[in-house]
């Protein structure tokens, strides 16, 4: 189980239809949903706490621990909102990409 810098607390199970969204350019879109295997109250290195998804497509791990994580999708809730957002992920990650190679 994958959570880098959290200390678990607590682990439930995810009800019905929640889904995790990343940015994933592929045949059906600029997204890629995956269920949500369950969900973790979590403190952080600084004491913080928070709730975050757990997605166990491959090893089980933080949703927002994954860098191309966009955001939680609640049952009924359709992705088409996070493709605006998903295109603006891969123009960041094309001009990272892009930079080192300029003034160099």
């Amino acid at each position: 189980m994958t959570f880098s810098g959290y200390r678990i607390l607590q682990i439930m199970p995810a009800a019905a239809d929640w889904r995790a969204v990343f940015a994933d350019g592929n045949e059906k879109g600029l997204v890629l949903e995956t269920a949500l295997a369950g969900w973790a109250l979590v403190e952080r290195e600084d004491g913080t706490r928070a709730i975050v998804g757990c997605d166990a497509t491959g090893e089980v791990e933080s949703c927002e621990a994954v860098e191309n994580f966009l955001a939680y999708a609640a049952p009924g809730q359709h992705s088409s909102q996070w493709h605006q957002e998903a295109a603006r992920y891969f123009a960041e990650l094309q001009s990272r990409v892009a930079a080192p190679g300029r003034g160099g």
